[in-house]
């Protein structure tokens, strides 16, 4: 027999797309960047992003709810978590976070359909693969591959801690994108040579 917490852990899983569109609408509005100098009222923050100041206060107390931002006598400040959320972050994951809400998220609500047809979501719409389907937008384009980036940068720390790549003189990365893993490698071992080759699909 289902118990109160089993329910309560349940809705909380069932409701989590709600928090991605709300971060989602956060990276988009860039509120990351609006707050990075310090907090700022909520009126500075609607004149800056042209939101309606009702709504933009609702997404402000969301974000608030999960940790993004913190708020004090109407001001508005960045947590370490929404610093994330900042393009110019050293760590920032705001091009992950759109494609995760723009593209990614409406892939999976065809998700009852893949796993009864056995197509992708790209298929079902009479494309080869996700990549093609992409294809017809050039401003996704460069979103995955910025996103890729931050993702990649985010895992470089523990690839570099987990292998000792200071045995190899050359080094090539196959489908590397912009080559950060590479050039973190290199860098970290001066004497490697590394090259980069964009991977095809085909």
């Amino acid at each position: 027999m289902a118990s109160v917490q089993a329910s309560a852990r349940l809705l909380h899983l069932i409701q989590s797309q709600r928090v991605t569109a709300v971060i989602y609408v956060a990276a988009k509005l860039g509120i990351a960047e609006l707050l990075r100098d310090g907090s700022r009222p909520l009126g500075e923050l609607v004149e800056a992003t042209g939101a309606n100041k009702q709504a933009l206060r609702r997404l402000l107390t969301a974000l608030s709810t999960i940790g993004i931002c913190t708020v004090a006598e109407e001001r508005y400040a960045l947590t370490e978590l929404g610093a994330c959320l900042d393009g110019a972050a050293t760590q920032s994951l705001k091009n992950w976070t759109i494609f995760e809400g723009q593209f990614l998220t409406e892939s999976w609500t065809g998700l009852l359909d893949s796993i009864m047809t056995g197509k992708t979501a790209a298929q079902l719409l009479d494309h080869e693969n996700s990549f093609d389907l992409m294809a017809r937008d050039p401003e996704m384009v460069s979103i995955f591959n910025a996103a890729m980036t931050e993702g990649t940068r985010l895992a470089i720390p523990d690839i570099l801690g987990a292998y000792d790549f200071g045995a190899f003189a050359h080094l090539m990365d196959v489908g590397g994108g912009s080559g950060e893993l590479v050039c973190a490698i290199a860098g970290q071992h001066p004497h490697i040579r590394g090259a980069m080759r964009t991977g095809n699909r085909r």
